[in-house]
């Protein structure tokens, strides 16, 4: 089983954990298109992931599970959800995503722990 790990500020990880937000953005970037882009080998990419704006789900890294973490604390709080899919999109202003902006979104699925 392969796993996401993400940290997340207690705003988002507190909306996660109650199921109010159901979806994860990460912005389309060398670091996030390098975990998460089948096509992305390097660093930075000179074609940015123009097969991830297709959508074609097959253009992603096959991730079962995300771990959310709060902050960086050693005993820091954790919970893991199954990923139902990642695709690319816009996000909701109000689960963090800035208008207009194209994210990577990882859509969660039941929590596990």
């Amino acid at each position: 089983m392969k796993t996401l790990h993400l940290v997340l500020k207690k705003q988002w990880f507190d909306m996660i954990a109650s199921g109010e937000k159901t979806e994860e953005y990460r912005e389309i970037k060398p670091y996030w298109q390098k975990r998460i882009c089948i096509n992305c080998n390097e660093l930075y990419c000179e074609r940015p992931c123009l097969d991830c704006y297709r959508n074609d789900m097959n253009t992603f890294n096959h991730y079962d599970t995300v771990t959310f973490y709060l902050g960086y604390k050693k005993d820091r709080p954790k919970m893991t959800f199954k990923i139902r899919y990642i695709s690319v999109g816009y996000g909701k202003e109000e689960w963090g995503a800035e208008k207009g902006k194209v994210y990577f979104v990882i859509k969660l699925g039941e929590r596990i722990n």
